[in-house]
């Protein structure tokens, strides 16, 4: 990285430090805009240059974003399909556990079930990140429809992709209860398990 990536990681590090810390002191509804940019020690206007939103703050750690052509951003999860070769079961099982290298779990998992837990205690943000993964399922749908050929908003799809979306959820949830103390590859993998019999037929 060059000196300019390094600087505009550590004020993207900072605007997410603080937000969580203001968030976590002050309330989700009594921080603002304002108070985040001078905690973090910028501007108003390079907040917004990072992030159109305070919500987006947290958000961005949980559903996390690459680069796409063009320079525009798509959602991380599910969107490279599945390997070749593999099974559902084992493909999804590689699929999350390069989501979880990638993004805020490999990085820090402390900052990770905050952000978690912010999101399950705050009705605001609860309804962006159901919406957000919302959008992740109907991408799952099709991702899951691709080795047989069935369409993927057709209704064997998309409740296959709910199911397996709420059990992932509700694993998290699981997982941030006891404080990530629990090893989430393995719930993870535990998870797949489960649901193995309807994924394979």
């Amino acid at each position: 990285m060059g000196l300019r990536e390094i600087k505009k990681l550590k004020v993207k590090q900072a605007i997410q430090r603080e937000t969580l810390r203001l968030f976590e002191e002050r309330g989700y509804r009594e921080t603002t805009v304002e108070q985040i940019a001078a905690a973090a020690e910028i501007s108003t206007t390079t907040f917004y240059r990072y992030y159109p939103s305070k919500e987006e703050v947290i958000l961005s750690g949980v559903h996390e974003r690459e680069p796409a052509a063009g320079g525009r951003e798509q959602p991380l999860h599910f969107a490279s399909g599945l390997p070749a070769g593999v099974s559902v079961v084992e493909g999804l099982r590689a699929m999350l556990r390069g989501i979880q290298r990638g993004g805020a779990l490999e990085r820090d998992r402390g900052t990770l079930v905050a952000r978690l837990r912010m999101i399950n205690d705050t009705p605001e943000l609860r309804a962006l990140h159901a919406q957000r993964t919302q959008e992740g399922l109907r991408e799952l749908a099709r991702v899951l429809a691709g080795p047989s050929g069935a369409d993927p908003d057709g209704y064997e799809m998309r409740v296959l992709a709910a199911a397996v979306g709420g059990a992932v959820t509700e694993t998290l949830r699981y997982w941030v209860e006891r404080d990530g103390e629990p090893d989430i590859v393995e719930l993870l993998d535990r998870t797949l398990e489960l649901m193995a019999p309807s994924l394979e037929r």
